[in-house]
């Protein structure tokens, strides 16, 4: 809890996100971290990264999982705490049998408060608004919140699910684009609650830590992830300028 004050304190914002693990342990685990949120008013979620291969993880060492995870999330809402249960999730995963009703049940996917929808692969823009439509009959009564991954991710994943390609530098950048308009064409008419951007060190793109998995990104491509992400972050200031009538990119 002292990490979220900090944070807070250096990033100058009033809203923390924070992801933690999903295990056996987690009801035990939820309800301390609603005990000490009431220090730090500025904690709003307790959320789950990459929620399917977490959820995949605790099912295959808990026989109870589902169980489990309804408890971590009434036990982080107990007592009367405001705090929210986030999840994240990818395109990709939306017809996994981990997020059926044998395996997540109806009643504890509605205690869900935000899904955030990221896209893994680049040429799924166009299917955007479609995947926001599944995840909220998914989870009726959750946000959701429009994952941006405003990075180059050429060498992390292909283009497409059914390809091994990776995109090109203009795909990239161009998907990503397309992405962004719908993302903000649903902010606009309230389908999406927000949009996300990862990573979000604007202005410090260079010294992102990311850049030191090469998985992430390979040494020989260095100056290209990076200009990549320089073209996909102004795009980002111009399309927000656009949004609030303010010039912002400059």
């Amino acid at each position: 809890m002292a990490m979220v004050g900090r944070l807070a304190a250096d990033q100058g914002v009033g809203t923390i996100y924070l992801s933690v693990l999903l295990t056996p342990n987690s009801p035990e685990h939820f309800a301390q971290l609603r005990e000490l949120a009431a220090m730090r008013p500025e904690l709003r979620e307790v959320g789950i990264d990459d929620f399917v291969a977490a959820y995949d993880r605790l099912a295959r060492s808990e026989k109870g999982y589902s169980e489990t995870l309804e408890q971590a999330i009434r036990q982080l809402k107990a007592n009367g705490s405001t705090l929210q249960f986030g999840i994240t999730l990818y395109e990709n995963e939306l017809d996994h049998r981990r997020l059926g009703n044998k395996e997540f049940p109806p009643h504890v996917r509605a205690l869900v408060d935000n899904v955030h929808l990221y896209l893994h692969y680049r040429r799924a823009a166009p299917g955007y608004r479609k995947f926001v439509m599944q995840t909220k009959r998914l989870f009726p009564n959750a946000r959701v919140i429009a994952g941006s991954y405003a990075y180059d991710r050429i060498d992390y994943l292909p283009c497409d699910i059914n390809s091994k390609d990776p995109c090109s530098v203009q795909d990239e950048i161009d998907l990503f684009s397309a992405a962004l308009d719908e993302q903000i064409a649903l902010l606009k008419n309230r389908e999406v609650s927000a949009i996300e951007f990862y990573p979000a060190q604007f202005g410090g793109e260079e010294d992102w830590r990311g850049w030191e998995r090469t998985r992430i990104c390979r040494p020989e491509n260095h100056e290209r992830c990076i200009e990549t992400t320089h073209r996909m972050r102004q795009i980002v200031l111009e399309r927000l300028a656009e949004l609030h009538g303010d010039n912002i990119a400059n």
